[in-house]
């Protein structure tokens, strides 16, 4: 996945905005959940979460696209699950 940085909150915000999971919230909420987020680069290729593990974070994607995929249990054979582009969320569950 790429990150782009966002350099402003202005800019941070109307962003939020766009993403399906924030749509709904107001200006000051998004404002201030712009504050807390930190911008992450992973190079291609590079797990970001695995399943089965413990969740800590959540990534919305700013630019780029991630894989979802699963190993068949009984085979061992990796197969594609979903893929995620712009403004789409992975690890969301980690926060419930």
């Amino acid at each position: 996945m790429s990150a782009t940085t966002i350099t402003n909150t202005t800019e941070l915000v109307d962003f939020l905005k766009n993403v399906k999971l924030f749509a709904e919230l107001s200006p000051d909420s998004l404002t201030k959940l712009a504050a807390c987020l930190k911008t992450i680069e992973f190079p291609p290729a590079e797990v970001i979460v695995r399943e089965g593990a413990p969740g800590i974070s959540m990534y919305i994607i700013k630019s780029g696209l991630i894989e979802v995929r699963k190993k068949d249990p009984e085979t061992g054979i990796d197969f594609l699950v979903a893929r995620l582009t712009t403004r789409e969320v992975v690890g969301e569950m980690s926060l419930l």
